[in-house]
């Protein structure tokens, strides 16, 4: 063989190696893109620690405006893993400063329920809880259109849609709510403790704008939710347990109270990765448990 002939094979050679390197290359490059805008924001969890302050929270809530102006907006930037899912959805709303402090408000001087006592005990959590849900079930207007637009998108029945929203608020770090100054006896560096709110409840709009809240903050929040999109939904509460539990009629299996021949099956929010019809073991006595609200309140 001549040394041209090796020269053009050796030319050839080389040059078809550098057109597959090219291809290789180029087709990683596409996959990366492909991979890139199926999954533009990180799946990780939000930083509860930078995010969540008790400076923060407190200036929120605070019936003294602190630097706020009627105006102003409380932004949440939020990320949670969904129950039953692979899915970390992450998603942005705002509410106004003025609609969490007229909640406050209308707690501490509109709600009026009757005197407190072993009689009236039921009566009484049911009227505080219908007064501040009917105060605020026309409010975060932003979050509930964020809900619903990531659940068409998605096109999730009443069950997957049930599983985002009870995720997204077990997903909340739990903070104890007080009515009186008693949070020397109840906080822990993993649970802070914030007192001087009636009832020691915080309304949904309230716990929607600061994330935080404890068992019946968060189920006041998801009836909120859940009855704006229909669903039939109730809040269970027991005196002994000093609890509250969401009660949701989906289909499902496990714990259920029935309402007027309904199931409602018990779901904790308190916690993440609870499913619905899930009690803790030591709350699991269902004659304790009453409808404190129910569905068509």
């Amino acid at each position: 063989m001549s040394n041209s002939l090796r020269s053009a094979i050796a030319y050839i050679l080389k040059f078809f190696g550098k057109m597959l390197f090219a291809m290789v290359a180029f087709v990683f490059f596409l996959i990366f893109l492909i991979s890139f805008f199926n999954n533009p924001r990180p799946k990780t969890e939000p930083n509860y620690e930078t995010r969540y302050t008790k400076l923060t929270v407190n200036q929120i809530l605070s019936k003294s405006n602190y630097e706020w102006n009627d105006t102003d907006l409380v932004t949440q930037s939020r990320c949670w893993k969904v129950l039953k899912s692979n899915d970390v959805p992450c998603t942005d709303y705002s509410i106004g400063i003025w609609e969490v402090q007229h909640q406050t408000t209308h707690r501490e001087y509109n709600v009026q329920p009757v005197m407190r006592g072993i009689p009236f005990r039921k009566d009484y959590w049911t009227q505080v809880y219908h007064s501040i849900y009917e105060h605020n079930k026309n409010g975060m207007q932003e979050l509930k259109d964020t809900l619903y637009n990531y659940a068409q998108v998605h096109q999730l029945n009443a069950v997957d849609f049930a599983n985002y929203m009870v995720s997204f608020v077990q997903d909340m770090p739990y903070w104890y709510i007080m009515e009186g100054n008693i949070c020397a006896s109840y906080e822990t560096p993993d649970q802070p403790c914030i007192s001087g709110f009636k009832y020691g409840i915080l309304s949904p709009s309230e716990i929607a704008a600061t994330g935080v809240g404890d068992c019946d903050s968060r189920t006041l929040l998801l009836y909120s939710l859940f009855r704006h999109f229909n669903y039939e939904v109730v809040i269970f509460v027991s005196d002994e347990y000093k609890h509250s539990m969401l009660g949701l009629n989906i289909p499902s299996t496990g714990k259920y109270l029935k309402v007027d021949g309904r199931k409602f099956y018990f779901w904790e929010t308190t916690g993440k990765n609870w499913e619905s019809g899930m009690i803790p073991p030591n709350d699991n006595v269902l004659s304790y448990w009453y409808v404190a609200l129910s569905y068509n309140a």
